[in-house]
């Protein structure tokens, strides 16, 4: 870095990053005293088996908070449940069947 800093007059070598992250994912602690946001880019987190880290409380998926947005006393919206789509509820119904099929299709017998 330093070295081409002292070739290249006009380039600034940096180890830190100036962009915002933007997440996906989110959670909050639902304990009123604890503000514990966590936020992630996968849905990496399962509420039924991981509790807030701070009060060990349960977690609940919320919409990700944009920054500077007050969520001070638990003033997040919770995650709407989407309904399952016509197609996906038709991929779950065929697609053991299917995997069967090509299964003995490629076997050796």
């Amino acid at each position: 870095a330093s070295k081409s800093m002292r070739k290249i007059k006009d380039v600034e070598v940096t180890t830190t990053h100036d962009y915002q992250i933007s997440y996906k994912f989110a959670w909050a602690c639902t304990n009123t005293k604890c503000n514990v946001v966590i936020k992630r880019h996968s849905r990496s987190i399962d509420p039924n088996k991981q509790c807030c880290g701070k009060c060990k409380s349960k977690l609940i998926e919320i919409e990700v908070p944009q920054k500077g947005q007050d969520i001070s006393n638990n003033a997040f919206t919770p995650k709407k449940q989407r309904k399952t789509s016509e197609y996906a509820r038709f991929v779950k119904k065929h697609s053991a069947s299917i995997r069967q099929k090509l299964a003995k299709e490629r076997s050796c017998n």
